[in-house]
């Protein structure tokens, strides 16, 4: 057996992207199953069926843009 640290597996990086460490850390999947669940067993959900709503919105507005930007990019060509 080999004494040793643990692997990179348990460790934090040292160097993350601002953007996607604040996404990882308020990341919506989590949310919405926690959300249904709760509408779906009677339990309290909390201000979670807020934000779940408003992460669908933002990802909805974002495929949109990018869908606009993808389509106009096409049609130029």
């Amino acid at each position: 057996m080999t004494d040793h640290q643990p692997t990179h597996q348990t460790r934090k990086p040292a160097i993350a992207v601002t953007g996607l460490r604040w996404f990882a850390e308020h990341q919506p999947f989590t949310l919405l199953p926690e959300t249904l669940r709760g509408l779906l067993l009677g339990t309290a959900i909390g201000s979670s069926a807020v934000q779940a709503v408003g992460w669908c919105i933002a990802l909805t507005v974002v495929g949109y843009l990018w869908s606009k930007y993808q389509f106009r990019r096409a049609a130029s060509r």
